[in-house]
């Protein structure tokens, strides 16, 4: 997905780096209960927001190949929380994803310093995304309650140009 890093130096090593990314979509699905009650099944998709704040140490900053490190945290804004069972016998329960997420994000990449504060960006970054799921339906008397976490814990791999002012 196309993204948009904005970094800056507070010293010639140290970067703070904040991530803006369009939404991103991942599919949901379970695999059932050992009973059989629930079977496997899609239960739909959620829309991620995920801007990330890192940062980084610049191993050669000065240098045309600028290998880097770098930690930070990540929210994530959870733009779709509604799913459903669509089998078995919770069939048209509803599902909703709690609440957004906060979580750490480890990052690993270079540079590739060209003429004039051009550049060439090259990276992995590891972000935790986590929340609970909630379910409302005839087994849970109709109120909301937690039956699992959602876990997406994505690898981010990323290439890009920049321009250094």
């Amino acid at each position: 997905i196309p993204e948009l890093d904005i970094s800056y130096y507070i010293t010639k090593n140290i970067a703070a780096e904040l991530i803006l990314a369009l939404g991103t979509e991942h599919d949901v699905k379970i695999s059932g209960d050992s009973v059989g009650t629930i079977g496997n099944q899609n239960l739909g998709e959620v829309n991620l927001l995920p801007p990330t704040l890192t940062l980084q140490w610049h191993f050669r900053p000065d240098q045309t190949f600028d290998p880097y490190i770098g930690a930070g945290i990540n929210y994530t804004h959870m733009l779709d929380r509604n799913l459903k069972f669509k089998s078995g016998a919770t069939a048209g329960d509803k599902i909703k994803i709690d609440s957004d997420s906060w979580g750490f994000v480890a990052q690993a990449g270079f540079d590739v310093n060209l003429k004039d504060g051009w550049m060439i960006n090259a990276d992995v970054k590891y972000v935790t995304i986590d929340t609970d799921v909630k379910m409302k339906g005839a087994i849970t008397n109709n109120a909301w309650t937690k039956i699992d976490s959602l876990d997406i814990d994505p690898w981010v791999i990323g290439i890009g140009i920049g321009k250094r002012f």
